[in-house]
């Protein structure tokens, strides 16, 4: 058997392999887009993503052809397993968040992997298979490669044309593909089809769209060359900024809602992964009871651009933008500027501004990023002296002095964490003591799902609640003993939906939700003694939180530099998404809308588009650093 082998390696493998290889890579990226087919423009039997795969399949094929020795099973090996990791990779983070990597999740791989589950690697058998048929094919084509190449006219010449023909065809893609209906670089005035493929190739915001279009080689270099070019074009993208803002009015319209809470305290609360369903008086008695006496935003979403949930909604509350998709790496957060941000008007009125968590400020870079900010600290655990599991919110009651004992008003911005996930026996030191009540909420709730799964994370997450629902009412209690209340506004906010419920499908049930857009309806609150108990129905987004708390408190804003509106005033009424897709109060428009484009729909296809370009380069270019150095 072993002389076959060695006689089939010698007579066909030193010729073989490479084609094997590429054959290997071309199905490690097929099978996996087969598994999508439907969550975008283009499925697995699109031309452009085959003849891209097909095309960087080539290109390593011939390079490993020509690298000599052992070095060429050892790169084949190499590219073999990153491409293996990086499909892996994105099928945990579709089932987890429904969405592939965007390279910009990376500044924050390192806090993502601390929370990983067994949970989040139940996708389908399907791409497990596809994974492996890949790799033992791959693995034969390691195998079958020679330890010393034997060189010949005929195969260099054959790897000539083929490195050449693979270039070319890549090139001649991207160039079909990166027109627009101008034939030119998008600017802001353009008149474009949002949603087409073109408009999805040269935008490349939408990683679902971009991976199934362009497959998994040309996705992560065209990341990569994007993220190069926003380095190169910084000059043209201020200048393009300067444009868009210089056409906003710096001053925003004052109305009913103008500083009538001016002089109270702020605290904000961020309820990591409460969703609009769990806020019941049997979930959640005391969350229910406060937002019934509450101003209560019925039509808010927060919308998703990066799979790291909580930072999203945490930079859209803080700073008044939406992250970029793509190209923003960890050291974005930590060194751009933002003299608009919330801590920072909350400042310049007088205010103390903290930031408070149980955990680490490791997490996110926080020690770092909420000083800069504008937060005088970010204080956890260790900060505050606390006693108990960092993962409960009521152990944070124990810091109770030490959030309202200040000389000044305060704005606090608190970061629960009891309601993340996974659902599962590793969080058992929160949903410990409350699972058996959970196991009666739930029976007694008319929820019903036929997957065990499902219905053991419902359990616990429901169990999860009553943690969470605890800190609240122990605030709450607080509060009203020391007075404080009457004198402190509280801002309660989710940071996304429930995805740590990882069957999507039973999310949307509960939600009554019809896509990845929609399900990012979440709850948004505002409790104040001053406040009269109403509904607003206008339709709000994250990036709304700061002119509506800056408008309600009286601070003193630069409405031109926000992409963001006041709830209480004339415009905004819209959300976007990183597709480009939007909701107002008459429409949801998507990519595949299928109605009458009306002018409402044009004008706002543009207003979106301009807004979500506008937020994602100033983020990208740390605009307001280049503000300040040119007004000296």
């Amino acid at each position: 058997m072993k002389d076959k082998w060695l006689q089939l390696r010698e007579q066909y493998g030193k010729f073989a392999y490479p084609f094997v290889f590429c054959i290997a890579l071309f199905l490690l990226d097929f099978l996996f887009r087969c598994n999508y087919s439907g969550i975008a423009a283009a499925n697995q039997n699109h031309w452009a993503p085959n003849l891209f795969t097909l095309s960087w399949g080539l290109i390593f094929s011939v390079l490993i052809f020509v690298i000599p020795g052992i070095a060429k099973r050892i790169v084949m090996s190499v590219i073999l397993g990153a491409f293996t990791v990086l499909t892996f990779v994105h099928a945990v983070l579709y089932h987890v968040a429904g969405s592939f990597l965007s390279f910009s999740d990376l500044a924050f791989a390192e806090d993502g992997a601390a929370f990983i589950s067994l949970q989040y690697l139940t996708f389908s058998w399907k791409i497990y298979l596809g994974i492996l048929v890949a790799v033992a094919i791959g693995v034969f084509a390691i195998l079958l490669a020679p330890k010393k190449q034997d060189w010949k006219l005929i195969p260099l010449c054959v790897c000539a044309v083929l490195l050449a023909a693979s270039i070319t065809g890549i090139a001649v893609i991207h160039d079909y593909y990166h027109r627009t209906g101008t034939g030119s670089r998008f600017v802001w005035t353009d008149t474009y089809t949002p949603g087409s493929v073109t408009a999805n190739y040269t935008e490349f915001t939408n990683p679902n769209e971009c991976l199934m279009l362009c497959g998994n080689y040309q996705y992560l270099f065209r990341s990569v060359t994007q993220s190069l070019n926003d380095v190169f074009n910084l000059g043209a993208m201020r200048s393009e900024l300067d444009e868009y803002y210089a056409a906003k009015p710096e001053k925003a319209e004052k109305n009913d809602m103008t500083g009538v809470l001016e002089g109270q305290n702020c605290m904000a609360i961020l309820l990591e992964s409460i969703d609009g369903w769990m806020i019941t008086p049997e979930f959640m008695p005391n969350l229910y009871a406060i937002k019934q006496k509450s101003v209560d935003f019925e039509n808010h979403y927060t919308p998703l651009f990066l799979s790291a949930g909580t930072f999203n909604t945490e930079f859209a509350f803080n700073i008044g933008y939406y992250l970029p998709s793509t190209g923003t790496s960890a050291r974005t957060y930590a060194t751009n500027i933002y003299p608009n941000s919330l801590a920072n008007l909350f400042t310049e009125k007088g205010y103390e501004a903290n930031s408070y968590h149980t955990l680490s400020g490791k997490y996110y870079n926080r020690a770092v990023v909420h000083p800069l900010w504008g937060y005088e600290a970010y204080n956890g655990y260790g900060d505050m002296g606390l006693i108990g599991d960092q993962t409960r919110d009521t152990t944070l009651l124990a810091g109770y002095d030490y959030m309202v004992d200040h000389e000044k008003p305060f704005f606090n911005y608190i970061i629960t964490y009891s309601g993340h996930g996974p659902y599962t026996e590793v969080r058992s030191a929160i949903s410990g003591r409350h699972m058996e009540k959970a196991r009666q909420l739930a029976e007694n709730s008319g929820i019903k799902t036929d997957n065990e799964d499902t219905w053991n994370q419902f359990v616990r997450a429901i169990a999860h609640l009553q943690e969470v629902d605890a800190f609240i009412g122990g605030l709450i209690e607080k509060m009203t003993r020391d007075g404080s209340i009457h004198n402190t506004t509280l801002v309660l906010f989710a940071d996304h939906y429930s995805k740590y419920l990882t069957d999507t499908e039973f999310v949307m049930e509960l939600k009554g939700a019809t896509d990845m857009n929609t399900v990012c309806h979440t709850p948004f609150f505002i409790y104040s003694e001053k406040l009269e108990p109403t509904t607003v129905t206008k339709v709000t987004s994250s990036v709304d939180f700061l002119p509506t708390i800056a408008n309600l408190f009286g601070l003193d804003y630069n409405a031109r530099y926000l992409v963001g509106n006041d709830a209480f005033g004339d415009k905004g009424g819209f959300v976007c998404f990183k597709d480009y897709s939007w909701i107002d109060s008459e429409t949801y428009w998507t990519p595949e809308y299928e109605g009458e484009v009306t002018e409402h729909i044009e004008k706002r296809n543009q207003e979106v588009r301009a807004l979500l370009n506008a937020s994602w380069n100033t983020v990208k270019c740390n605009y307001f650093d280049y503000l300040e150095k040119k007004a000296k």
